[in-house]
């Protein structure tokens, strides 16, 4: 190559790193699952395991209906969680944070299988994965640290009863928090956790008294704090329907993208509804919210 062609391939080369933006890489996935009871052992019989890269196998098939993506695995003193399935003995795990998990041989005992929050808004508050959760992200921050946190939900032994407050976390486009009920056997979970399109006990809800406010509210006013995700939850709210209350509730979002789908949403209080009283409250509406807020194939009544 002469010289001259060599300077116009490099002119060539930085004209295309100056019109083509670098793409970011996307974030490690984070799984932290939310159940009625962390102290139940879904465990199905006393398997040994092996942890390679991020792989999972154990030594028998696990098939508790509760197991699935977010559960905790105990293994030879150390901790990983499950971020995928490929069958019931072989599933994938990352460590705290969506890295790689340690490694432990073939035979290494498994001494726990949990669920990690025993209520939403443990998972989300400031103190379980936040700031002071050491043994999980250790911050709220998920542009900083390039992270998606997901919070898959499992019915264990009852309805969640916890008002969950979502605030105080920073996020971007490509670091959200995605709150779901997994579905897919084949690759999430034993079974579905999703309602069928009518409200069933027996699948993960929300269930809650908020008289004024959501059972679900997001109450953070910075620009960063808008990426949230929701899909397939049941949410109840117990709360008078004269006080304005409301199942999910963005109280303070400037911007970002908020996505509702698949869920259900009722109310089941007394009272006169308030004209705000609503399944679904966007309270900062444009021009305050300058985002995308897209909500699709839910049903919400009797509020």
């Amino acid at each position: 190559m002469s010289l001259a062609a060599f300077r116009f391939f490099l002119v060539i080369v930085a004209f295309l790193i100056w019109i083509i933006p670098a793409q970011k890489v996307p974030g490690a996935e984070v799984y932290y699952a939310v159940g009625q009871n962390t102290s139940a052992d879904l465990r199905t019989g006393t398997p040994t395991c092996q942890v390679s890269g991020t792989t999972i196998t154990f030594s028998t098939p696990q098939t508790d209906n509760r197991f699935g993506v977010g559960c905790k695995v105990t293994y030879g003193g150390n901790v990983c969680y499950i971020s995928g399935k490929t069958s019931s003995t072989v599933w994938s795990c990352t460590n705290a944070t969506g890295g790689t998990p340690t490694a432990a041989n073939p035979g290494t005992s498994v001494t726990a299988i949990n669920h990690v929050f025993a209520s939403l808004n443990a998972a989300v508050g400031g103190a379980s994965p936040g700031a002071a959760g050491a043994s999980y992200l250790n911050t709220t921050n998920l542009v900083t640290g390039n992270y998606i946190l997901n919070i898959p939900c499992y019915y264990d032994t009852g309805a969640d009863t916890t008002v969950v407050s979502i605030s105080a976390w920073t996020t971007g486009s490509s670091n959200y928090i995605k709150i779901y009920t997994p579905t897919n056997t084949s690759t999430e979970c034993n079974q579905s956790q999703r309602h069928s399109g009518v409200w069933t006990d027996s699948k993960y809800s929300l269930v809650a008294s908020k008289t004024y406010g959501g059972v679900l509210e997001i109450n953070n006013a910075s620009s960063t704090n808008s990426n949230i995700r929701i899909d397939g939850l049941q949410i109840a709210n117990s709360g008078a329907k004269n006080l304005q209350s409301r199942g999910i509730y963005f109280a303070s979002c400037n911007n970002g993208d908020i996505r509702i789908s698949n869920s259900i949403l009722r109310s089941t209080g007394s009272g006169t509804a308030d004209t705000q009283c609503s399944g679904i409250h966007l309270y900062r509406a444009p021009p305050y919210f300058t985002g995308t807020f897209r909500v699709w194939n839910n049903i919400s009544y009797n509020w």
